[in-house]
């Protein structure tokens, strides 16, 4: 019996959508939906049955799906229990950041206080950055970013808003629409960051091409550049927004401007307890800025 097809199985019969099951693990929903049905033929009887409200277990499968987590459950804390890396003996925590919000540095600080027995080791990535599975532990990413190679969890969901000089016509107002800038030039991150490629999703989204007049990899470099009356920029709510006289930062009402971010870590790796930690104290780190 496939092992994978028990676990396609349960998640599906958990959440009662074979579409959200696939987005979740990161593969195909043909690929979940023939693994359920090969096992069905292996048992020779209907698992689970289409409904309007999704996927719905059948009284059989309702008698297999209480054996299958039961037995799943035994796997994972069988592995748990043989891990390699337990917490007590990790050295250092390996992670990669595709993001540069103004919380990690102390959220990074907050955890080596919790853990003084793991070390971090931080480096940033841009939008090319292909990590391999022996390079890093967690990764902290928008959802642009991820892989089929990896386990995920959803952290937090990351605004932008328009940055215009405090001298533009637009200045005085709460919110803006996008339509209304595609005619102004934008200042914007190189083509190495995922901002910038979320920009140009964005705009192309709001119906035109952003010209950019003007390209650079710091927060703090840009904002002086619309300053300057260079252009206007996305700028995300959970980098330095500091209204001031010289920027102004305004509420895009539309399209929805926002990214979902990521922990993610390879999946080989998955029952190691402490990235798991990290990714634990990360969550709950974050609520308060939810």
């Amino acid at each position: 019996m496939n092992l994978l097809a028990l676990r396609y199985f349960c998640e599906v019969a958990r959440c009662g959508n074979v579409t959200e099951v696939s987005r979740r693990l990161h593969v195909s929903q043909p690929a979940v939906s023939k693994s359920i049905h090969g096992l069905e033929a292996e048992l020779n009887c209907t698992l689970l049955t289409h409904t309007s409200a999704g996927m719905e277990l059948t009284e059989k499968g309702e008698l297999f799906y209480e054996k299958a987590s039961a037995a799943l459950d035994l796997l994972d804390e069988g592995q748990r229990l043989i891990a390699p890396s337990p917490l007590a003996s990790a050295k250092t925590l390996r992670i990669v950041s595709f993001v540069r919000f103004d919380f990690l540095p102390e959220l990074y600080l907050a955890f080596q206080k919790r853990y003084p027995e793991i070390s971090l080791e931080i480096r940033h990535a841009t939008y090319r950055t292909i990590l391999k599975e022996h390079e890093y532990d967690v990764a902290i990413l928008p959802d642009s970013c991820l892989s089929s190679h990896q386990d995920s969890v959803f952290l937090l969901e990351d605004e932008f808003m328009l940055a215009v000089p405090g001298t533009h016509p637009l200045a005085d107002r709460d919110q803006v629409t996008l339509e209304e800038v595609k005619n102004e030039p934008f200042v914007a991150m190189d083509l190495n960051f995922p901002a910038r490629q979320y920009l140009e999703k964005i705009c192309r989204q709001a119906g035109f091409q952003p010209v950019i007049t003007m390209e650079c990899d710091e927060f703090s470099t840009y904002t002086r550049f619309v300053q300057a009356g260079y252009g206007l920029s996305l700028v995300s709510t959970l980098s330095s927004l500091r209204l001031t006289d010289q920027v102004r930062f305004l509420h895009i009402s539309s399209p929805r401007c926002s990214r979902m971010i990521y922990l993610a870590w390879p999946s080989s790796r998955s029952g190691y307890p402490a990235p798991r930690t990290f990714v634990n104290f990360c969550r709950d780190y974050v609520k308060q800025f939810l």
